[in-house]
């Protein structure tokens, strides 16, 4: 079984306000950017992280600026123990698959042989 790296610190302290789920899918909608946060969740933060986790959002950083991780290392580790493909976990972190596989290798999560029904 493979184990995603832990997430960076910049990504443990958005979990510890809104959670690891809602912090995932934060950076997948925001990755690398910088954002404002306005005091009262707005539906674009809902619609990324849901109401609740973006109301914490709101309390904890409301009226400021966020600076989104981008923790493409963390990510790939993450799709990858969820069984997603080279191919797909490239176009979600806006990678190739060669790269995908270089994080991969440095994590110890390849094989030197891959698997028989791999989309790599």
């Amino acid at each position: 079984m493979m184990t995603p790296l832990a997430p960076p610190p910049e990504v443990m302290r958005l979990a510890e306000v809104i959670g690891e789920p809602a912090a995932l899918a934060l950076i997948e909608a925001f990755p690398g950017l910088r954002i404002y946060v306005p005091r009262s969740p707005t539906e674009r933060i809902m619609a990324a992280i849901g109401a609740e986790a973006a109301a914490q959002l709101a309390r904890a950083y409301g009226g400021e600026y966020l600076k989104v991780p981008a923790a493409k290392q963390w990510r790939v580790t993450i799709y990858r123990t969820r069984g997603l493909s080279y191919a797909d976990i490239a176009r979600r972190v806006g990678s190739t698959e060669d790269g995908v596989w270089r994080i991969l290798s440095r994590a110890a999560m390849t094989s030197p042989q891959l698997d028989l029904f791999d989309q790599r």
